[in-house]
């Protein structure tokens, strides 16, 4: 397939800068796809190599459990954990099922509003 046929998709996963840390950064920060390709289009032309990031997350533990699940989570995947976890969780241990009606707090917490639609849309 030539450069021209190649899906953006494709064009990004081949490309000799490519970073899953680095696309996700630049993701984040509102780049376009074609944007990115120009940057490291430009980078590699510039004998630059591929970017690094490290991400560290800092808050409370709610504020860090919240920020990883976004970062990792599609909206409509946590409506979907959130509803398999909402109510249907019942183990021998009361101390589990309370982190878990915690956790499944946090996740409905984020979704707000959204959380019915959001589940709808992915068929629950």
């Amino acid at each position: 397939m030539s450069k021209n046929n190649e899906s953006t998709a494709d064009r990004i996963a081949r490309h000799p800068m490519y970073s899953p840390t680095d696309l996700k950064y630049l993701r984040g920060k509102g780049y376009s796809h074609a944007e990115i390709l120009a940057f490291w289009d430009r980078d590699h032309e510039l004998g630059c190599k591929p970017c690094e990031h490290r991400f560290t997350y800092t808050g409370s533990p709610r504020e860090v459990v919240q920020e990883v699940m976004r970062d990792n989570l599609s909206p409509q995947a946590v409506a979907a954990i959130a509803a398999h976890l909402h109510g249907l969780v019942n183990t021998k241990d009361e101390k589990v099922n309370g982190e878990v009606a915690w956790f499944t707090a946090q996740l409905l917490d984020m979704l707000g509003e959204q959380y019915n639609a959001l589940s709808e849309e992915v068929g629950l």
